[in-house]
């Protein structure tokens, strides 16, 4: 047995010096009185949390081991899957609609926020400023093309919510743009003298609004804009179906669905309004144009269906914001130039064909003419991006539009 060295101070020194700041760590009783080594937080004492994962190993080895068999014994968290960073996260080709990062400010739109129902939209809002100046050989085509585009809509929205659970204000803006787009087809259908078209698919939006209000109010100020912009779409069918069918009675609910509308657009500006998109959006900025067109020519259809003066005047003045907004951005458009593909260009899309639209609704029928042109090239300039985009990265593509829930293979 080798003899041990004394100190001076008659104490046993050990043959193996180099081995006592391993032996002292092995020797502390509990993990949780450990200090900190090499930056590495003292891993929480498992038993006074009832956890039975033990840590086996000695030192900073079992300390990690023991901290990671800890987070995979207990339930994970959904936040944790979801990147922090929002746009690095839109651009992944893996990215999980369900996952994707939430908003910022209130009410901002974002790209998971642009599935297809904001095509159909931008394509039924050009189709109806187009048959509003006369042009029907080049609006019905593009009122098929939108009928198809909103079948794609149904099945990838029906497809999304059977594989996935509700998740409150991520989904309620999706689910009242697909409003939306549903209700601006019933009004380019019902003109089309598609009446019994026109009708199940009024019937069908005005139940989807019914079950969509309870998150529409639990979402705000967040759904704000989407829910006034659905909420003004489903007046604007109500009040052109009730005109090509002489239904008079269908004024009233159409009104009251226009001044709900009204107020929630004013909340939502009120609440989530953010300078900052006016330089740096992708397109969902044209949003506000878009709804006050759509009320615009809601008014102006009440007018035609009563008689009103006060509803025209209505129409004028909501007509008149929108061309002010218009003019603001395309000023903005001009200083800041975007001129990247983004899918929130389809909201810049519909903008401008509705403001084309509501021109010619309200009696500005030489504005709508003028409006027309720049309406028709946005939208053939983003419907070619799209596709050139999906064709470069079809799981990208596939993400961003939101057309399923699971990861991009």
């Amino acid at each position: 047995m080798a003899e041990h060295s004394q100190n001076p101070e008659g104490q046993e020194n050990s043959p193996e010096p180099h081995l006592e700041p391993l032996r002292a760590v092995e020797l502390r009783p509990e993990a949780a009185q450990r200090e900190p080594e090499f930056g590495i937080p003292p891993e929480p004492d498992r038993t006074a949390r009832g956890d039975t994962h033990q840590d086996t190993g000695g030192g900073i080895r079992g300390g990690i081991r023991g901290g990671v068999r800890g987070d995979l014994g207990r339930a994970p968290d959904r936040d944790i899957h979801r990147a922090p960073d929002r746009d690095a996260a839109a651009h992944s080709p893996h990215q999980d609609v369900r996952t994707a990062p939430r908003p910022g400010p209130p009410g901002e739109a974002r790209r998971a926020d642009h599935p297809p129902g904001f095509a159909v939209l931008a394509t039924v809002a050009l189709s109806l400023a187009l048959h509003g100046l006369g042009v029907d050989w080049l609006s019905v085509p593009l009122l098929v093309l939108a009928c198809a585009l909103w079948l794609l809509l149904a099945l990838t929205t029906a497809e999304h919510f059977v594989r996935h659970p509700w998740d409150g204000a991520f989904d309620t803006r999706p689910a009242l743009t697909a409003l939306a787009a549903t209700a601006l087809l019933v009004t380019r259908c019902s003109l089309q003298d598609w009446q019994a078209v026109a009708a199940v698919l009024l019937l069908e939006a005005v139940v989807l609004w019914l079950v969509l209000l309870p998150h529409l109010a639990r979402g705000l100020p967040e759904t704000a804009l989407s829910g006034a912009l659905a909420t003004q779409g489903l007046a604007l069918s109500a009040a052109t179906l009730g005109g090509q069918t002489d239904s008079a009675w269908i004024r009233w609910p159409a009104l009251a669905l226009l001044c709900f509308g009204v107020l929630l657009h004013g909340y939502g500006l009120a609440r989530a309004f953010d300078a900052r998109r006016f330089t740096e959006g992708g397109g969902e900025q044209w949003l506000t144009v878009a709804v006050l067109a759509v009320a615009a020519t809601t008014a102006a259809g009440l007018d035609a269906l009563s008689g009103h003066v006060a509803l025209r005047v209505l129409g004028e003045v909501l007509l008149g914001l929108a061309v002010a907004s218009y003019v603001v951005l395309v000023c903005c458009e001009a200083l800041w130039l975007r001129l990247h593909y983004d899918i929130g260009r389809w909201v810049t899309a519909f903008a401008l064909a509705m403001t084309a639209a509501a021109a010619p609704a309200t009696g500005a029928e030489t504005l709508g003419r003028v409006l027309l042109w720049p309406a028709i090239a946005v939208w053939i300039a983003v419907a070619m991006g799209g596709v050139l985009s999906a064709a470069r990265r079809p799981a990208l593509w596939r993400g961003r539009m939101g057309m399923s829930g699971q990861h991009a293979p």
